[in-house]
């Protein structure tokens, strides 16, 4: 099956393996030996097998390049393990545009950012849990219910906008806030934000772990 989309290849996820999120297409795998250059953007033509792995390129045009986060070695454990979330949690061919938007948008500001790398990767989860719900309704809260819930810790309590359960996490009432308004930032304005970093990565990673 002969597709056409625009992906950013991501790079290797095991001896011969790449991984590309495509725009339209999600997450798509594929043989390492393709010659593209790793954390780039591209139009493709591509060849799909019966079990939908990419098996050939027939033509691709570069776009642009993130190559220069993979220098820094905090920007690139941040990429890095954005990358191991859409390994790990989304199947292949889901419904992606916002994912790969979103995710394009937080390498543009991790290119400029080199002091707050850790906010914009809390907003990346953030974000994408907030259309992980948007699009599946997968998450509910065990208090009341509701499938309005953002934020989940499997078998440890929730937070959910509904009843306003904190479960087993200690907030201050500036986090819950913050928690309840994240959506309406951007990465450039939750730089200015002060919070407790590790705290939040610890929640939302366990979180979209667990889906």
């Amino acid at each position: 099956m002969l597709k056409n989309d625009e992906i950013l290849v991501i790079g290797k996820i095991g001896p011969k393996i790449s991984l590309a999120l495509s725009k339209n297409n999600g997450k798509i795998k594929f043989i390492g030996s393709q010659s593209l250059l790793t954390l780039s953007v591209y139009k493709v033509n591509f060849y799909l097998n019966d079990t939908n792995e990419l098996v050939k390129i027939k033509e691709s045009k570069f776009l642009y390049s993130f190559y220069p986060l993979i220098k820094n070695y905090q920007k690139y454990k941040a990429v890095s393990n954005v990358f191991r979330i859409i390994n790990e949690v989304f199947p292949s061919f889901f419904e992606s545009e916002k994912i790969y938007e979103i995710t394009l948008s937080y390498l543009n500001a991790l290119l400029k950012e080199n002091e707050d790398i850790e906010k914009l990767y809390v907003l990346w989860i953030y974000h994408t849990l907030w259309i992980l719900d948007e699009i599946n309704h997968i998450l509910f809260c065990k208090g009341c219910g509701s499938n309005l819930i953002k934020i989940y810790k499997v078998g440890e309590g929730s937070f959910c906008f509904s009843c306003k359960r904190k479960g087993d996490f200690e907030f201050e009432t500036f986090e819950l806030e913050l928690i309840e308004n994240m959506f309406k930032l951007n990465f450039d304005n939750i730089k200015k934000i002060k919070f407790d970093v590790k705290k939040f990565i610890t929640i939302f990673e366990d979180v979209i772990l667990k889906l």
